[in-house]
């Protein structure tokens, strides 16, 4: 009888734990969803440019991801190849905070 209560908590833990893990895991990543977002990148589209010098997350037409420098008027790199640069944002404990 002791077996069977002890193996009948055993799975309650284990339920208990995949339902809190799916949720957790959710909202992980709904959380990565919102902190980056790609921007399809066109030379010839001032619109599509980054909004402002810095490092960026860069995906290349060959599919390859890297960082990489928009200096204000091109990317350090070939501007040809670059098809999509990420903005991304600090996790939201970090926004908005005075240092």
């Amino acid at each position: 009888m002791r077996e069977e209560i002890n193996h009948y908590n055993h799975l309650n833990d284990l339920r208990e734990y995949l339902v809190n893990y799916r949720s957790t895991s959710r909202m992980k990543q709904e959380e990565r969803e919102q902190a980056v977002s790609w921007i399809k990148y066109d030379w010839d589209d001032i619109q599509s440019r980054p909004p402002k010098p810095d490092k960026y997350f860069v995906c290349r037409k060959d599919g390859k991801v890297h960082w990489e420098t928009w200096n204000g008027s091109g990317w350090a790199y070939n501007e040809k190849s670059i098809k999509y640069y990420a903005l991304i944002t600090l996790p939201a404990e970090f926004r908005n905070t005075e240092k």
